[in-house]
């Protein structure tokens, strides 16, 4: 029996890497959106995708999610949102979202945001899309 959940948690990791490879983009553009895949489908099944946005240095990065619905459950484990502020992982977390409520505006502290999807088992009824933009720090530092 320990064999068998051992197999099948190397399925799941290899599937989780196929799906890695399939769905994570770089986004280097001053604006854009980027959104679950199949979206505006709804089915998700073992999925981890990773965004990396990157804008001009002395920018900051603007994302604001236009449509979000994951998998509802308090401690968002196996179907979340989350968005790291930097060029990856070991950055500082902003943020772990799930459900059906919007996460809030998300502001940068630099030129970089990491973004990940991850969906564990059948999720029915999730998707996502998001929009972000690029401002320069000139017009934040005018202003306060």
């Amino acid at each position: 029996m320990d064999n068998f959940i051992y197999t099948s948690k190397i399925k799941r990791l290899n599937l989780l890497i196929i799906a890695l490879l399939a769905c994570s983009q770089n986004l280097f553009n001053m604006s854009g959106y980027f959104s679950s895949p199949s979206f505006p489908g709804y089915y998700l099944e073992d999925l981890l995708c990773m965004w990396h946005i990157t804008v001009p240095s002395g920018h900051t990065i603007h994302l604001e999610f236009q449509e979000f619905r994951l998998k509802d459950q308090p401690k968002c484990k196996d179907c979340f949102v989350e968005i790291f502020d930097g060029q990856d992982l070991t950055a500082p977390p902003l943020g772990r979202f799930c459900g059906y409520l919007y996460p809030p505006l998300v502001v940068s502290s630099s030129n970089h945001l990491t973004i990940i999807l991850y969906c564990l088992g059948d999720v029915h009824k999730a998707r996502f899309k998001a929009f972000y933009h690029s401002v320069s720090g000139m017009l934040l530092s005018c202003c306060f």
